[in-house]
């Protein structure tokens, strides 16, 4: 069985468990645009793959930072559809977006107002990575993670207050405790640490959003635990041990990618914007296994004095960043 036939099998196989369990989900995709970030990346790529075998799709916009991986993937899905979708190649469209460049950013939401799209799916994201300040005020994990996702989300509902938008969070947001004096973690070493408050600063501030605009179509994922490209050793996350030794054992415990993206593709077709919840694995841990939605925790919204000044804060970043 060659590459291409045995990964149309497995998507198959998921395809037709998501179709089982969740019939009454899939509608009002039909003519739709729809826009993912880091879709060269193993759970965007796998979203827009999902994706584009739904015929009436209008068009699936693919946006990264690098051309030639972008060109790939939708290399990757006409070879997968061109039997049974004509004009593929039209409905797939590329998108090049550095979340660091800020001329990038505001070209992106200029494209995607023009484009009218419909659907905001925001896979792109950072792991791991050492500290580092941008333009000498904002630390990039939060910027890329958080910051620059919420200021182009704020700027397509301003637009257009009915575009659903999908973020990916993450389970670790629960595991450290954010400091709302200390939002970008400048006073922590603890790599994971950054990275999960920048999810978690997201997650509040979209919660938050959600609860003062109940007409929001605002929903937030997770795809459990897999190896996915955040791990990839372009990214230099981790030591070449890490890579060596840890990634192959983590390949054959966690779920791949495949099938963790399916959380996210299960948002797009998920009418339930209640901000209590959010849609994730419902296996062991909830980190593994098919999408379901799942209550967040009340951290994320108890305290509405402690989340609108998360909210506050982080308009008060954005401002001073994106103003300039």
């Amino acid at each position: 069985m060659n590459k291409i036939n045995k990964e149309n099998k497995q998507k198959s196989k998921y395809f037709n468990h998501f179709i089982k369990d969740n019939k009454e989900l899939l509608v009002n995709i039909d003519d739709k645009k729809i826009a993912i970030t880091g879709a060269s990346g193993s759970l965007g790529k796998e979203v827009a793959i999902f994706l584009s075998q739904f015929k009436n799709i209008n068009k699936i916009i693919i946006i990264n930072i690098n051309k030639e991986r972008l060109t790939k993937v939708k290399e990757e899905i006409i070879n997968l559809y061109k039997d049974k979708i004509s004009d593929i190649d039209k409905k797939i469209e590329i998108h090049l977006c550095n979340y660091l460049i800020k001329e990038e950013v505001n070209e992106l939401i200029n494209y995607l107002i023009n484009e009218n799209i419909n659907i905001f799916i925001n896979v792109a994201g950072i792991y791991h990575l050492k500290k580092v300040l941008i333009e000498n005020k904002i630390e990039q994990t939060l910027l890329i993670n958080a910051l620059t996702p919420i200021y182009i989300i704020n700027k397509l509902l301003d637009f257009n207050d009915s575009i659903k938008i999908i973020e990916v969070g993450s389970i670790s947001y629960k595991y450290f405790k954010l400091d709302i004096n200390d939002l970008m973690s400048l006073k922590s070493n603890n790599l994971t640490k950054r990275y999960s408050n920048s999810k978690r600063v997201i997650m509040i501030y979209l919660t938050y959003l959600k609860i003062s605009n109940p007409k929001y179509k605002i929903l937030i994922t997770h795809p459990g635990i897999s190896t996915t490209s955040l791990f990839s050793p372009r990214r230099e996350g981790y030591s070449k041990y890490f890579y060596k030794l840890i990634i192959p054992i983590m390949k054959k415990i966690f779920m791949n990618p495949k099938k963790a993206s399916l959380s996210i593709t299960y948002g797009v077709f998920s009418n339930n914007y209640d901000y209590k919840f959010w849609i994730g694995p419902k296996g062991a841990f909830k980190s593994f296994g098919y999408p379901s939605n799942q209550k967040l925790s009340k951290k994320l919204y108890k305290n509405k004095e402690f989340i609108k000044s998360i909210y506050d804060s982080v308009n008060d970043l954005i401002n001073s960043y994106y103003s300039k």
